[in-house]
């Protein structure tokens, strides 16, 4: 499930209260640097709204332990570790207006851990910057310092992807001001259909 085309999102995801378990490499490794910085911006709707997304910056993963590993191109696999993202993402709506998001954040994973039913718990804190929106010059809304959470997945079958689904997510702790995850992570959507819309 963790992909390099999912990692490029897994801080926009993680903003809006929607991140969800990702898989890597096979087998634990010295840390590997991505370069998320997209060739060409590309279409994309976001809170309903069509804009052209553009992501500039870079990720790095640290695979601690490998918790499913894989079995084939379509089945799940799984690590946890810990994912440094150093990104900036901008999105433009036809009308040329921009907003931008600077995320400088550690994901510090914490479990993965199979639940006997199919479900599985995943368990992660986020520390730093993972929200700084802004319109122009101006500061629209930002979350900084560590909020931490408690995801749950359905993986089922574990051969194939197919019949993955997010199923719930709670936050278990939080510092700092952290407004959009306050709002129910709701407000980064207000705020952008205000400006974007």
């Amino acid at each position: 499930m963790r992909s390099t085309g999912i990692i490029r999102i897994f801080a926009v995801l993680a903003v809006l209260g929607l991140v969800a378990s990702m898989a890597g490499p096979a087998s634990a490794a010295r840390p590997e640097k991505i370069d998320q910085t997209t060739s060409e911006p590309f279409p994309e709707e976001i809170c309903g709204i069509p804009v052209t997304t553009t992501v500039t910056g870079f990720t790095i993963l640290h695979i601690q332990d490998v918790i499913i590993p894989s079995t084939g191109e379509d089945s799940n696999d799984a690590w946890i570790g810990v994912i440094q993202d150093h990104l900036n993402v901008t999105w433009t709506n036809a009308d040329g207006v921009t907003l931008t998001n600077t995320i400088r954040q550690t994901n510090q994973e914490g479990d993965f851990v199979d639940n006997g039913d199919g479900t599985w718990t995943y368990t992660f804190t986020i520390h730093g910057q993972p929200l700084k929106l802004r319109s122009g010059n101006q500061i629209v809304i930002m979350d900084v310092g560590s909020i931490s959470f408690e995801a749950v997945f359905y993986l089922g079958d574990l051969s194939t992807t197919a019949d993955d689904e997010f199923v719930s997510q709670i936050v278990t702790g939080i510092t700092g001001p952290h407004p959009q995850a306050e709002s129910d992570f709701e407000l980064f959507c207000q705020l952008f259909t205000d400006i974007m819309g």
